[in-house]
């Protein structure tokens, strides 16, 4: 571990702290992006960029660094209930979410710096301090949390979360291939079930690359 002080210590090397790390890269100021793994693994995160992220990730410069880097999916399929028609989801990406985090992070500016660490706590403050399991710290004018579902840091600083017990949702996410090997005949499609509250609310198949995915999603609403 190098950085002991930096202007701005980013807690979480996923797809929003790095995407944070290179739009303040041109500051001038020393950024530190800490995370505890040292490679982003093979999880089923955000698997879409939607037009109105692309156009940001766009004028950050981090659109280039999504992985694949295939063109927008174009226009896809759209069936619900007994109606069927084709949406253009203008610039619409999809993206393997390990894949392009871990290329946002080898191409990180020289003054963006990652430590690979474990947060145990984090100390508010004029300066603010994040404190190491190994006993090391990083002081930091700014300390953003960008740690996603490690909620003993958020509870820990008193951040307050909403929780909606009522609603339960689960998704799944796998690939899918012809029997013959063969492309499939279109980009991609979504089927929504109208009327169905509880179960399956909607699946949504759309290329990552040259493999064809779905995510399945469902819902289950208590009383």
């Amino acid at each position: 571990m190098e950085a002991k002080y930096v202007d701005i210590a980013i807690v979480g090397a996923g797809f929003a702290g790095l995407n944070l790390a290179h739009a303040i890269a041109d500051s001038g100021m020393n950024i530190a992006v800490i995370d505890k793994r040292q490679r982003c693994p093979d999880v089923f995160r955000a698997e879409k960029i939607e037009p109105n992220q692309a156009a940001i990730m766009r004028e950050i410069g981090t659109l280039q660094y999504r992985t694949p880097c295939f063109p927008p999916v174009g226009k896809t399929l759209n069936i619900s209930g007994d109606s069927v028609f084709e949406v253009d989801t203008l610039e619409q990406y999809c993206m393997s979410y390990g894949d392009t985090v871990n290329t946002l992070r080898d191409n990180l500016p020289a003054n963006v710096q990652c430590v690979h660490e474990t947060v145990s706590e984090i100390l508010p403050g004029e300066t603010g301090k994040v404190i190491f399991k190994s006993g090391d710290e990083v002081s930091a004018k700014l300390v953003v949390l960008a740690c996603g579902l490690d909620i003993d840091l958020v509870d820990a600083l008193g951040i307050v979360r909403k929780e909606h017990s009522d609603l339960v949702s689960l998704t799944f996410g796998f690939d899918i291939k012809k029997r013959d090997g063969a492309d499939f005949e279109l980009n991609g499609f979504n089927y929504f079930l109208p009327g169905e509250p509880d179960k399956i609310q909607y699946i949504t198949v759309f290329p990552i690359g040259e493999r064809m995915r779905v995510n399945l999603f469902t819902r289950l609403c208590r009383e």
